[in-house]
């Protein structure tokens, strides 16, 4: 079992590269679009390499643990910081496109320095990915139960967590609380943040913890899940400018 103490100081090392089996990561980066990126969304990940993403900020830390990056919230502040507001139609941009902003890695890559790159798919491993593993088994354990006849109770959420990293919800949260607690003066900007936050902490508890097999296992869960989230997705887009709803 993991106690809040050994599980806290492997994540404030340096800044690490996300580390997952090639048979993977290769089968779902390598997604190409072939919409061509247009040239002020490329522009916005240049300024993303020029800007400081360590530099401490009031209401928003873009770079979790030094390692993940948030690049649409960062993408956000910085219209905001240049205009005194987030421009419409990056709003859009970032609110309807999948976590890459359309783009796939070698793009991003391209556009991009090696830090930020790095950061990026930490951020795409770390929290998207980990967010449709944690959801995936929810479904899963949800089905189960009503199988057995055993309808959902308190207990349920304890034993996703426990089947995923090895200790109930209640046990983990107490842990990253003791030793990640948010400003309380600006909770209300941090709550996304410190949910990100906590959701790239349980992804570097599973990378510790599990075997190679499970860990390969258990990341192809979690990318096939979100990708089943990203064709729901773009398919009630789809529908909905079909019925003259206005996503332009």
């Amino acid at each position: 079992m993991i106690n809040g103490q050994n599980v806290t100081n492997p994540y404030l090392r340096p800044l690490n590269k996300v580390i997952l089996p090639e048979e993977i990561t290769d089968t779902y980066l390598n997604i190409i679009d072939y919409s061509e990126p247009k040239d002020w969304q490329i522009s916005i990940l240049n300024e993303i390499s020029n800007w400081d993403i360590n530099k401490k900020q009031k209401k928003f830390e873009y770079l979790i643990f030094g390692e993940a990056l948030d690049w649409k919230l960062l993408a956000e502040n910085i219209s905001y910081n240049k205009k005194g507001f987030v421009d419409y139609k990056l709003d859009r941009w970032l609110n309807f496109s999948d976590p890459l902003g359309g783009f796939n890695h070698l793009q991003i890559k391209e556009f991009t320095n090696q830090k930020v790159y790095d950061s990026i798919i930490s951020f795409y491993y770390g929290v998207i990915v980990e967010r449709s593993l944690i959801i995936d088994t929810q479904e899963k354990c949800y089905k189960k139960n009503i199988g057995a006849g055993i309808p959902p109770n308190e207990n349920f959420c304890e034993n996703v967590f426990t089947d995923l990293y090895n200790l109930t919800y209640s046990n983990l949260r107490e842990d990253y609380n003791k030793n990640f607690s948010i400003n309380e003066d600006n909770k209300s900007y941090n709550f996304l943040y410190d949910e990100n936050k906590f959701t790239y902490w349980l992804f570097k508890i599973r990378i510790l913890n599990s075997q190679p097999e499970k860990l390969a296992s258990d990341t192809k869960r979690g990318l096939d899940r979100l990708m089943n989230i990203k064709y729901n997705h773009f398919k009630k887009i789809s529908n909905d400018i079909l019925n003259n709803k206005n996503y332009k």
